[in-house]
């Protein structure tokens, strides 16, 4: 006698769209590299707040890194990133 199969898995909702949109906000900054504080700053609540969603963050993406969080949300395009002036090549040179 094997183990009982497992139960069909539930279609799997993408995390990005189970954030909500004070999620978003703080992911959003944080991307672009503020610390709690200065988010706190920028969203104009307490830092703890900020702290709160953020754990909230690591829970759904199921990571504990949030430079890591801010890499994955970068590059699949979750977050908009601007390169800033001084960082963006050249006008006419191959990068």
């Amino acid at each position: 006698m094997g183990y009982p199969l497992p139960l069909p898995a539930a279609p799997v909702v993408p995390v990005f769209e189970t954030l909500t949109e004070r999620e978003r906000q703080v992911l959003f900054w944080c991307c672009h590299g503020k610390t709690a504080s200065e988010m706190a700053l920028l969203l104009r609540c307490a830092t703890s707040t900020v702290n709160f969603h953020m754990n909230n963050l690591h829970a759904k993406f199921g990571i504990t890194s949030t430079t890591y969080i801010a890499a994955i949300s970068a590059a699949r395009g979750l977050v908009p990133i601007e390169v800033p002036q001084h960082l963006a090549p050249a006008k006419g040179l191959r990068a």
